[in-house]
């Protein structure tokens, strides 16, 4: 479909359709066909047949038609009001440019009203002025949350009569608003069309909007042509486009590429860049690679991905997010403005030892450090040291550890300043003896992905699996799913058509918790395409119209679908908060597949190292034998004078199973472990205002 000119029609107020043949090989249009509809994507009338070469025996070269445009009939065609659409449709000036189409005579109304680009700044929807896509407006009462189509529009069918207030979204830092931000909505007729407020935005500076996602559905070792997505995209709240646009995609090592739909260039160290060029507000480049996972992998290894979106527009980043932190210790509180510093971690596993090296990348002299960062250090997910650091720009500090199997991981601190939310860490897994590996821990605490311009995805190698399930992004630490407050999440929805018949329709639902904040949804890279909308209130649809979804039996590798979302917490949320989610999974009309249940909960990492040092393998405190399975002995080095205290067992989530206090001049104490799960726990010993930590096994 291409802009054109009809013979003596104003020049470029047609659109030249050029029709794929039929079974026959034949046009698809006849005589007599004139002011037929043309409809797009979203199924609304974009423009109507004028006339053409095609008909119904015409050769396929024939067959192309001119079908006159909509917003021309709109207010240019013909000489006067009477000959043009705007008047009739619009006699209220209202300046909706959509109408869904609706029965009059249902026994249903519509409630309608749109979010547009106020270019002037008057409250008015003009002409020249388009609607904004993806922002969402609630109604209250009823906590009914709505957003935007592709066109700015937000709909509901009818409201009971009566008062309402309409409130949208102003979470965007990039546009301001020129109307009331609440506007009032009377329903006096439940039974027709009720224009609801409509809302203006503009922007004071050019700005993208980007966000950037990846995933990969099924990570299976020694298997090639595996399925890995990128989904680059500008959102509609854009003022601005993203110019010259590149990923830069990062693969574990031990994935490998075997094709793309997008040509790349390799940068080496397992980098591939994908120039994408221009990109529009609300434009959307996908990018689908096949891959292969070395069989060198081990089964529930955990390999992570990052792709990043380039270049950086410092405007699209949101300042505001709190990142999570954690215990500094004694490290005074940074509030000095932002020194240029910006640190960057990386960690590797090099024979017997587990290094990180911290960076700092900013420039010698202008991006020195001018406060001393909080360094934190957790293995298999438990926090066991708090170090501090405080660069020049360009130097860099390593730390090495005896490899124990576990999993290692060093985060730090950013400047509080920093621009965006950047929260540097590196995790390493899978170093040293394998018989003390627990799977699963490089994800369970948040990757350095809050910024829209960044997103990493860590996938465990799997043999079998549920088709229809859901993942989350941190996975927490135990199966409460510990996390702590003020971070993004991410989730993931898998599912498959495991019938005998090819799935036309499938729909994905998913109610968000009301711990979680509904204005940030932001929906990212998926199987197939789909129409995302907000319905009663927090009810997350996803709809894959025509996806033609095969069955697992006629073709098991196209029968699969995914997609991908992320939401913030509500801020600070209290320690102790239950996040729960599932999802409802559609196939055409049978009933729901659901997922299993997800659960987060916040959690403070850090409450006993605030304020006290803790020792993980001292000298002072022992314990055996190791592994136990009935009782565990401690030996105190000091025996010269009564040694008082206090013993805490926590397993490796922080859950407190065992508590007591103690005085002796013995060297050592035996405490009863017998009501114990099999598993890994830590003794902690409070002495003389020092905290002794020892890793045990219960057999």
């Amino acid at each position: 479909m291409i802009t054109d000119t009809y013979t003596g029609c104003y020049p470029g107020s047609q659109w030249k359709a050029v029709w794929s043949p039929t079974e026959s090989g034949y046009g698809v249009t006849e005589g007599g066909a004139s002011g037929a509809p043309f409809l797009n994507q979203e199924h609304l009338i974009v423009g109507t047949l004028t006339g053409g070469a095609s008909y119904c025996g015409a050769s396929q070269n024939m067959s192309y038609d001119y079908f006159g445009k909509f917003d021309y009939h709109w207010a240019s065609n013909g000489q006067s009001n009477i000959e043009r659409l705007k008047p009739w449709l619009d006699p209220g000036n209202v300046g909706s440019y959509i109408c869904q189409g609706y029965y009059p005579t249902s026994t249903f109304g519509m409630v309608q009203g749109q979010i547009y680009n106020d270019i002037n700044q008057n409250c008015s929807i003009d002409d020249f002025e388009h609607g904004i896509g993806s922002y969402i407006v609630e109604i209250m009462p009823g906590n009914i949350t709505i957003s935007t189509n592709s066109y700015g529009i937000y709909s509901i069918d009818s409201l009971p009569e009566g008062t309402y207030y309409v409130t949208v979204d102003t979470t965007n830092q990039n546009l301001n608003p020129t109307c009331p931000v609440t506007q009032e909505l009377i329903i006096s007729n439940s039974q027709s069309v009720t224009y609801a407020p409509s809302f203006g935005f503009y922007s004071d500076q050019a700005c993208s909007d980007p966000s950037i996602s990846v995933y990969a559905p099924i990570l299976r070792r020694c298997f090639d042509y595996q399925e890995l997505y990128v989904v680059a995209h500008n959102q509609y709240a854009a003022t601005s486009y993203l110019e010259e646009a590149y990923v830069i995609l990062e693969l574990d090592e031990l994935i490998s590429i075997n094709s793309s739909n997008i040509p790349f260039v390799e940068l080496g160290n397992s980098e591939y860049r994908f120039d994408i060029g221009n990109v529009g507000p609300g434009q959307t480049i996908s990018i689908a690679l096949l891959v292969e996972v070395s069989c060198d992998a081990v089964l529930s290894q955990t390999l992570c991905m990052s792709a990043k979106l380039l270049p950086i527009d410092e405007c699209a980043l949101d300042n505001s997010t709190n990142i999570p932190g954690g215990a500094t210790g004694d490290i005074p509180e940074c509030t000095l403005p932002w020194d240029h510093s910006s640190l960057n971690v990386d960690g590797w596993c090099e024979n017997d030892s587990i290094y990180f090296l911290i960076t700092n990348t900013g420039d010698f002299g202008d991006g020195d450090m001018q406060c001393v960062s909080p360094v934190r250090i957790f293995i298999d997910g438990v926090l066991t040291q708090v170090e501090s650091i405080q660069l020049d720009g360009q130097e860099t500090y390593m730390y090495a550890f005896e490899a124990t199997g576990q999993t290692w991981r060093l985060e730090v601190d950013q400047h509080p300043l920093h621009p965006g939310n950047s929260y540097p860490n590196a995790v390493v897994e899978l170093c040293g003896d394998i018989v003390n590996w627990v799977p699963g821990y490089i994800d369970s605490q948040y990757q350095d992905d809050a910024d829209p311009v960044v997103d990493i995805f860590c996938g465990q190698i799997v043999g079998s699996y549920d088709p229809n399930d859901k993942s989350q992004s941190p996975t927490g630490v135990g199966e409460l799913g510990f996390i702590g407050p003020n971070q993004m999440l991410e989730y993931r929805i898998r599912f498959q058509n495991t019938g005998n018949d090819t799935a036309f329709t499938v729909v994905v639902k998913d109610t968000l918790d009301s711990n979680l904040n509904l204005f940030t949804v932001v929906p990212g890279v998926a199987s197939h395409d789909y129409e995302f909308s907000i319905e009663n209130g927090r009810v997350l649809v996803w709809t894959f119209n025509d996806i033609l979804l095969v069955d697992s039996i006629t073709n098991e590798p196209e029968s699969h679908g995914f997609l991908t979302f992320k939401v913030e917490q509500n801020p600070d949320l209290p320690y102790g908060t239950v996040i729960n989610n599932d999802a409802d999974i559609y196939f055409d009309f049978n009933d729901p597949v659901i997922t299993n249940e997800l659960v987060y909960t916040i959690y403070d990492f850090n409450p006993l190292l605030l304020s006290q040092s803790i020792f993980f393998a001292n000298e002072e405190v022992s314990v055996f034998p190791n592994p136990a399975d009935e009782v565990l002995n401690i030996c105190f080095t000091k025996t010269d004078s009564d040694v008082k205290g206090l013993f805490k067992i926590v397993d490796l989530t922080g859950k407190e199973i065992y508590i007591e206090g103690f005085s002796t001049k013995s060297s050592d104490y035996t405490i009863n472990i017998e009501g114990l799960d099999s598993g890994i726990y830590i003794l902690i010993t409070f002495m003389e205002n020092t905290m002794y930590a020892n890793r045990f096994v219960v057999k």
